[in-house]
């Protein structure tokens, strides 16, 4: 973390990047400016105050420079719906590419958001809550599960990424990827070897199998990483150590990386600026800054009392 903050505080790296964004008319946001001042951003508050929305409207913005790579569009993350009916809705960003940033906006004002080719490019690796669900439970796998078949294609990870998972886990893979079968050659299937014993997915546990299915992206550089509730089946320590790994590949590949969370342990292993905390007022939404206690947050249960609520700070 220190070497990445080292290195954004040269001023020289990270020529693409999101600079703000400020949504109105969309789930209780009314106007306010999420800065992006970190290329690692950790946002936390309580169930229902506006995380997923950030993340969402973030992947709104921008389309795939990649032609066989479908982009994400704010329809599909804010429809309406026989109860919700989404009217003068707007999602404003700013964006920097080079020496120069340009703002842009997506609107809703009746019944058809307004997304145009001119959309900025950039690729985006969202990762959401459908990496928690057993293997078994996913659209189309049960049948993989229950079919008498057999592989036809594997890919495994390559040292690195392998590296990676071992040390997360804390437990040394021989092998780790993924392959298809014969029943369905659009799903893969995550497969590990451990201690000379092969297993897939559908006998990983949850916190394994998330994990897999996040290694197993690529992330090319400058691209934008969104991960949807990041603490999600891991323990405390597993934790901390992809918030190190990830900070590494943001480092190295000048990604920009926006999670949300519930975990004060992930909270604390980000520097300040890399923090920020929602709170839903009785008029609007509220952000400031969390600052964890100057104790550092160890073990592998819940933090001390010392550490256990975040103090807040209104930003200016």
């Amino acid at each position: 973390m220190r070497k990445l903050a080292a290195k954004w505080q040269t001023g020289t790296h990270w020529p693409k990047r999101l600079e703000f964004i400020e949504i109105s008319g969309v789930r209780g946001w009314s106007g306010q400016r999420v800065s992006f001042g970190f290329p690692f951003i950790a946002i936390a508050g309580e169930n229902g105050v506006g995380k997923s929305t950030i993340l969402q409207a973030i992947a709104s913005i921008y389309r795939s420079p990649v032609e066989d790579e479908r982009s994400m569009f704010a329809s599909s993350f804010f429809p309406d719906t026989p109860w919700d009916k989404i009217r003068n809705a707007t999602i404003e960003y700013q964006v920097r590419e080079g020496k120069g940033s340009t703002r842009g906006s997506i609107q809703k004002p009746t019944d058809r958001w307004r997304e145009t080719p001119e959309r900025r490019k950039r690729l985006i690796r969202f990762v959401d809550l459908r990496r928690i669900q057993a293997m078994a439970s996913r659209v189309g796998y049960q049948r993989i599960a229950k079919a008498l078949n057999k592989e036809t294609n594997r890919q495994m990870f390559e040292p690195e990424a392998l590296r990676r998972l071992s040390s997360i886990m804390g437990r040394t893979y021989d092998s780790a990827g993924v392959a298809l079968s014969n029943v369905d050659e659009n799903r893969w299937v995550p497969i590990a070897s451990l201690r000379s014993e092969q297993y897939s997915g559908f006998h990983h546990g949850a916190g394994e199998l998330a994990l897999v299915d996040l290694l197993k992206m690529d992330f090319p550089k400058y691209s934008m990483v969104l991960i949807d509730e990041f603490k999600t089946s891991l323990h405390p320590r597993a934790q901390r150590r992809l918030v190190h790994e990830l900070a590494d590949l943001c480092r190295v590949h000048e990604l920009q990386i926006v999670i949300t969370t519930h975990s004060p342990y992930v909270m604390a292993e980000l520097p300040e600026h890399g923090r920020m905390y929602i709170m839903n007022s009785p008029t609007e939404k509220i952000l400031v800054a969390w600052k964890a206690s100057n104790q550092s947050v160890v073990g592998d249960e819940k933090p001390t009392q010392k550490n256990r609520s975040p103090k807040c700070q209104t930003k200016s």
